[in-house]
């Protein structure tokens, strides 16, 4: 991994966005904030907008000049994490991102701002390769301040109706294209 890469995620990761506890509120907002930021910098655009209780990064990284012939790829995942007690099961801080025998541990890591990061860090590549991708697509970022199936739901209903949501993608004639999905 590249160094200034780690160095984003070490950042993103320091960051408390323990949404359950009303004393991180700020933090979830300043998560979404850095997040938005990350698309920007990716060569996306990028807003975070209130979504119920919460904010809603919703970004967008476009894999060629020519977005109305590529198919879209839409991915959903979260920044918030859970409370990090109790404290003495951590053999390093939470919110720091350590890494123990080719490993690296802090909260949010595996759940989910690992693979948010990680996700628009290939949309990133992607467009940058963007000039000789044979296959381009164009990719949705949606990201909650808060983990829940249901706001995905919400979120299709919300903003467009006629897209699915999970990890889903159609060609240019909205055909099914197999796509892969995880949570924690």
């Amino acid at each position: 991994m590249e160094q200034s890469w780690l160095e984003e995620l070490r950042e993103f990761i320091a960051i408390p966005s323990v949404s359950a506890d009303p004393a991180h509120r700020d933090d979830v907002v300043r998560a979404a904030e850095w997040l938005a930021q990350l698309v920007r910098r990716s060569g996306g655009e990028a807003e975070v907008t209130p979504f119920g209780e919460r904010e809603l990064v919703l970004g967008e990284i476009p894999a060629n000049t020519n977005g109305a012939g590529a198919p879209t790829v839409l991915v959903y995942g979260h920044f918030d994490v859970q409370p990090p007690a109790p404290l003495d099961l951590w053999e390093s801080p939470p919110f720091e991102l350590t890494e123990r025998d080719g490993w690296y541990y802090g909260r949010g890591i595996a759940d989910d701002k690992g693979q948010v990061y990680t996700l628009v860090k290939a949309a990133q590549l992607l467009q940058r390769r963007r000039r000789g991708d044979r296959r381009p697509h164009d990719r949705r970022l949606p990201r909650a301040g808060r983990a829940r199936r249901r706001r995905v739901r919400d979120l299709r209903r919300a903003h467009d109706s006629s897209r699915s949501a999970g990890v889903h993608a159609r060609d240019a004639r909205a055909r099914r294209l197999p796509c892969q999905g995880a949570h924690g």
